[in-house]
């Protein structure tokens, strides 16, 4: 039994019907499917109808004609249309899915999108961009600027900290220097590209890490989002207070000295660690007891004290 009458869904407005006839690229439909999950127009999802062509009458009105996809093709599609909304869309949708019979030999299918609490974005595998897509009208678009500020108002979300765009910085606060070395210790320098190539608003060192820029407001000028600045800013206590760290040390018993010694330690999050690893260092000295049988003990353990920091 159907649950779903094709010729009803024909009569209703574009914007919660999309119609695709050959599905000729599934990265389409599942951007259509964040945007119906998005449901930015508040109109509670919407269908994704594969194998079904949207043309007119003779008179000029909407009409819908069912060419239908083979039992190959038909799987084919359901199964990296539910792929890819699991894999990459965050967080992922899981479609109600129906078949609807046209002939002994084609079937329709039809993916049911229900409107979401949460704001859902899609990773492409092409340009490996992480993008928030909303209906508008006919049109699954991109939701930049005001768009992807409203959407996220809406569904009562914001990204994380890091991931947010620093409106009191530029591009050049980026030591680019900084940027390449870092790059390279961690191997995910390209020698064929400039370091300029690596400031984009588009695309990532890894599927996991947005663009090290990002753009919002009418302006939609390129701005470093906060992480980049922890990372490659020379001094990210100008935008962000207390980024810095103090190193204490006092002696005696449970440290119970009246005075002891404190660094004051700045520069990038990297240079911060890395400083505080080797101050630490001297507070994890091996005690050799030459008459004692027991073994040689450590007075921290080295890897407890690089996990703290």
């Amino acid at each position: 039994m159907n649950f779903i009458d094709l010729d009803e869904l024909s009569k209703r407005e574009s914007e919660r019907v999309e119609w695709k006839e050959n599905v000729a690229d599934i990265e389409d439909v599942v951007k259509t499917a964040v945007a119906f999950a998005n449901d930015y127009s508040n109109l509670g999802g919407g269908y994704i109808v594969c194998g079904a062509a949207e043309t007119t009458d003779e008179f000029g009105f909407q009409k819908v004609e069912l060419k239908g996809l083979t039992s190959s093709r038909l799987k084919e599609i359901e199964g990296k249309v539910v792929t890819m909304l699991r894999e990459r869309v965050s967080p992922p949708i899981v479609p109600i899915i129906e078949e609807i019979p046209v002939s002994d030999e084609k079937r329709v299918i039809v993916f049911v999108i229900v409107a979401s609490e949460k704001a859902h974005s899609f990773r492409s595998a092409r340009t490996n961009e992480t993008v928030y897509f909303v209906r508008t009208g006919r049109q699954t678009r991109e939701a930049r600027n005001g768009l992807i500020m409203d959407l996220f108002r809406m569904k009562g979300v914001q990204p994380a900290w890091d991931k947010q765009i620093n409106r009191s910085s530029a591009p050049g606060d980026l030591d680019l220097i900084i940027l390449r070395n870092y790059l390279q210790e961690m191997r995910l320098w390209d020698e064929k590209k400039s370091v300029d190539d690596y400031l984009s608003t588009k695309s990532s060192i890894s599927a996991y890490i947005p663009p090290f820029l990002g753009t919002e407001g009418i302006d939609n000028l390129a701005r470093p989002r906060n992480f980049s600045l922890l990372l490659f800013s020379k001094e990210p206590v100008k935008y962000f207070n207390g980024a810095f760290a103090y190193f204490s040390v006092y002696k005696g018993t449970d440290r119970s000295e009246q005075f002891g010694f404190r660094h004051e330690i700045s520069g990038d999050i990297v240079q911060q660690a890395r400083k505080l690893i080797d101050l630490l260092r001297l507070e994890a000295p091996t005690f050799f007891e030459k008459t004692s049988p027991e073994p040689n003990r450590v007075k921290y353990p080295m890897r407890a004290l690089q996990e703290a920091v």
